[in-house]
């Protein structure tokens, strides 16, 4: 079949209409989907945002816990203990201010 070149180039105009109602459905379709994606992808970016200092801080604290000094207590606790039969019996640990 052979086309008509005096209709080539042009547009059935009872279908513009429909045309152009379908261009602005597919448009504005692509609009939806790419501000869904984009929330979806900043909801993303803020969750890794969080975890991570969580993370961070929990290196952080672990560190700090790690460089932290031990503080040597002023004097050693003594317990006395006498034994009892065949079991030793410690006398004192109660006692705070001894």
């Amino acid at each position: 079949m052979v086309a008509n070149p005096a209709y080539i180039g042009r547009r059935n105009p009872a279908l513009s209409g429909a045309h152009w109602l379908v261009g602005a459905a597919v448009t504005l379709s692509a609009a939806v989907i790419a501000t869904v994606l984009a929330i979806v992808f900043a909801a993303t970016m803020a969750l890794v945002t969080v975890v991570v200092g969580g993370v961070l801080a929990t290196w952080a604290v672990a560190f700090r816990m790690r460089r932290r000094p031990q503080v040597a207590t002023a004097r050693p606790v003594v317990l006395e203990a006498r034994k009892v039969g065949h079991a030793w019996v410690a006398y004192g640990w109660d006692q705070g201010g001894r």
